[in-house]
């Protein structure tokens, strides 16, 4: 649509049909208006034939589609005005006004560009992770544009980034379903980033223009007061259609889960605020069809019948399937609350869940068990906090077994628990297989002199571990000496490790 809006916008200006007053013809309006209702339907034949049998899409799903062409509202109408513009420039007179033109093209194309880089990038960064191959403790870029990508791309993709129906998730009107969905898209952070990159520095070489040429309807409406509008609305508008859109929030999220596509599944999750607004989620709750099988195979009541501290654990159970960072501190879920969460950890390998914090959360053996079971199959994990619980060696010999399978932890902290010397010893199995982790700390734990020996040998031949926490009273053992004859002989290969000391 670009390239065919820089055609049109060309032949115009070369057969003196720009005008200052429409910009272009009506009849070349149309067609590039036809050409983009061709495009969605191009992609609507992809994109039934993509379809996994049983799939299906909303009966209203072309329509909201079709909302991504109309004039004002789209990328494609916002591209084409700016491309006018710099048509209108390059036809002035005034050799500045020439330049002003070119350098509006260029900064259009930049703009664009930039923000495919970033997507391009988000994308490659989403499958080093899945692999295993990396990991990012942002959950939000520092630069500009950052979460630009989607809105470029939905704009142009419409159809193609469909998602289709989930089975059994509930119905919605009309109004919550089409068009609350559509005016919320067009309120969004993102949607604001985007038309302050992009519309900003363009609106400030239209007042150029306007003092080198005079008037002109089409600039002063379309490359001003639009735009203007339209960001103010963005800031005024953005909390009170998304409580009403609630619903419709809640399927996508759950549509971009079931259909794999996890960072749709963050950007909206993100952008709502959802896990920082406890009755949007409450509104969204119902309608979140991967959340509701996970209680339901965790064996948890109605949902009408959830206290709001339920409410909140399942509030931060979701973010599992959407946030790199999960805490769940000092809740109190008990060993119950951690099988819910080992559950949540199964069925999301693909996620973007990569720190779990449960300090202070009253777990004991059964629930590290369950956690245990979690860690065989999770590949995105790379942090859990654990420390301050009531976790003894059964327990920790569960976390051992998981870490034998699991390839991707790298952290883990388990100080203030109940792991004696046998707990010691199984971790220290545990690490003679893993080849992940690189930090363990089990300070304050009720660890002797056997379980030191053990884990002196295990780090002897573990090739990973860059740090150990330890008591200080273990120091002056047996276990101890060895521990640290067992970093010095380390070291002297040239491997980096370092047991720490409680108190020093």
């Amino acid at each position: 649509t670009a390239s065919l809006s820089f055609a049109a916008s060309i032949w115009s200006l070369q057969t003196g049909r720009l005008s200052k007053k429409l910009g272009l013809d009506w009849e070349v309006f149309l067609f590039l208006f036809c050409c983009g209702c061709f495009s969605l339907l191009i992609q609507s034949l992809v994109a039934v034939a993509w379809l996994q049998a049983g799939d299906r899409f909303d009966a209203t799903a072309f329509a909201v589609a079709s909302m991504s062409v109309l004039p004002f509202v789209s990328d494609q109408s916002d591209t084409l005005k700016d491309i006018i513009f710099g048509a209108l420039c390059v036809q002035s007179e005034h050799w500045a006004m020439k330049v002003l033109g070119v350098f509006s093209w260029l900064y259009l194309l930049a703009v664009h560009a930039w923000f495919v880089m970033l997507g391009a990038q988000s994308e490659l960064k989403a499958w080093f992770v899945y692999c295993g191959l990396l990991h990012d403790e942002k959950q939000r870029r520092d630069f500009p544009g950052a979460n630009c990508f989607s809105e470029l791309a939905t704009s142009h993709l419409a159809v193609l980034l469909m998602a289709p129906k989930v089975d059994g998730e509930s119905s919605v009107g009309f109004w919550e379903g089409t068009i609350l969905p559509a005016l919320y898209k067009q309120l969004t952070p993102s949607k604001r980033e985007y038309l302050l990159i992009e519309n900003l520095p363009q609106a400030v070489l239209s007042l150029f223009f306007l003092c080198f040429e005079g008037g002109s309807m089409f600039v002063v409406v379309l490359n001003v007061a639009v735009p203007a509008i339209h960001i103010g609305v963005t800031f005024l508008a953005f909390k009170p259609v998304r409580a009403a859109a609630a619903p419709a929030l809640g399927k996508a999220v759950s549509r971009a889960v079931h259909s794999g596509n996890l960072i749709a599944a963050r950007t909206i999750w993100l952008e709502a605020e959802v896990g920082r607004d406890l009755s949007l989620f409450k509104q969204m709750m119902p309608h979140l069809r991967f959340l509701l099988d996970l209680m339901e195979r965790s064996g948890f009541k109605e949902l009408d019948k959830l206290s709001e501290e339920e409410i909140k654990l399942w509030q931060g159970i979701a973010g599992m399937f959407a946030e790199a960072r999960c805490d769940l501190s000092q809740r109190k879920i008990g060993d119950s609350g951690a099988k819910v969460v080992a559950e949540a950890m199964k069925h999301t390998a693909m996620a973007a869940m990569e720190s779990l914090e449960l300090q202070k959360d009253d777990i004991g053996d059964e629930g590290a068990k369950a956690l245990g079971e979690g860690l065989k199959v999770n590949n995105t994990l790379w942090r859990l906090y654990l420390n301050e619980n009531s976790i003894g060696d059964a327990g920790a010999q569960a976390l051992a077994d998981g870490l034998k399978q699991n390839n991707t932890l790298e952290k883990l902290w388990l100080q203030r628990n109940s792991i004696g010397d046998a707990g010691a010893q199984a971790l220290a199995e545990g690490l003679k297989v893993n080849k992940s982790l690189q930090i363990l700390e089990l300070c304050a734990n009720s660890i002797g002199d056997a379980g030191a020996q053990a884990l002196a040998a295990a780090i002897t031949e573990n090739r990973s571990l860059r740090k150990l926490g330890l008591d200080r009273s273990l120091r002056r053992t047996p276990g101890g000496q060895a521990l640290e004859a067992a970093e010095k002989a380390k070291k002297e290969r040239g491997e980096d490790v370092d047991i720490s000391w409680l108190g020093e």
